[in-house]
């Protein structure tokens, strides 16, 4: 079934060879090659089309502004160092064009991290009386720390709950139910770690308005601490070799008796369904290495 060509091409497609790698790649291959021979050498990791900024994109869908200017983020490690790191690059606009594409470090999309730091110590000695344990951000650590999102924005400040987890210690990744019950509110406004604190905390369903509120809970008498999750078999969904009764049996299937409620276009990178109503519901597609496949509802 042909899809109903949109009247502006679909933001998300991916670079495509009206927007060659090769260009990016060789624009900053003075300071990385793509392949290199030992760790002391510095790499291209990945070249990949940045997003827009949802701002630009929707002035472009719903106006008749120009579409968004196309960027690359290169992901280069620098191990030709004493201190490897890591670093992104901004390279554009694209397709690349003497004197007019230009490299600069992608900084301003790390705007924001979460204070493991501050958590760590600040935290370490209620989360050892607690959890026997407390979350370093090492991942082969017994603890690690799971913040919330969206970013909550009151007035001035950005905040963010977060939550201490069990890390899980079989083949099952399932820290997600494994949680601490130790919840913590922390105040991450501005660039400067050192000026983030803890503004609330929550243990076992009770509300803290301070550190130090829960610090003398804790020393008090009849202060209840549930303990930890326990990881287990018992956490795991795989196939445990126990048969059920009708397993050898074909699954039931979905049939469409008049063919698919849905188009998908594959050059435009979008999907839309159920064209018959009034307002079609469209779906566009993005799929990068780091965050795997998108789905952004556009409304048309």
């Amino acid at each position: 079934m042909e899809c109903s060509h949109p009247s502006k091409h679909g933001i998300p497609a991916r670079m495509s060879a009206e927007l060659p790698l090769s260009g990016v790649k060789l624009l900053i291959r003075p300071v990385a090659t793509r392949i290199a021979s030992s760790p002391w050498d510095n790499k291209i990791i990945a070249v990949e089309l940045l997003q827009p900024n949802k701002s630009d994109a929707l002035s472009y869908l719903d106006s008749d502004t120009q579409a968004p200017v196309r960027n690359a983020r290169a992901l280069i490690r620098f191990g030709a160092t004493l201190e490897p790191y890591l670093q992104e690059y901004l390279v554009g606009p694209l397709p690349v064009a003497a004197g007019k594409t230009t490299v600069a470090p992608l900084d301003y999309i790390f705007n924001k991290a979460f204070a493991y730091g501050y958590a760590s110590t600040n935290l370490s000695d209620i989360s050892q009386q607690l959890l026997n344990g407390t979350a370093t951000g090492d991942p082969s650590g017994a603890f690690a720390i799971a913040g919330s999102t969206p970013l909550i924005f009151e007035g001035d400040s950005v905040l963010q709950w977060a939550q201490i987890f069990k890390t899980h210690t079989g083949a099952c990744e399932d820290e997600d139910i494994l949680p601490s019950g130790l919840m913590f509110k922390t105040d991450i406004t501005g660039r400067d770690p050192s000026k983030w604190s803890v503004v609330a905390l929550q243990y076992n369903g009770i509300f803290y308005e301070s550190e130090a509120d829960l610090r003398k809970a804790i020393n008090s008498s009849g202060f209840i601490k549930p303990g930890t999750n326990l990881d287990g078999a018992w956490a795991c969904t795989d196939y445990n070799n126990i048969s059920f009764p009708h397993d050898e049996l074909n699954p039931p299937v979905s049939v469409a008796p008049d063919g698919p409620r849905f188009t998908v276009d594959v050059e435009e990178k979008y999907v839309e369904w159920s064209k018959y109503q009034t307002r079609s519901p469209t779906v566009a597609m993005l799929t990068t290495p780091k965050s795997g496949l998108h789905f952004l509802p556009l409304v048309k």
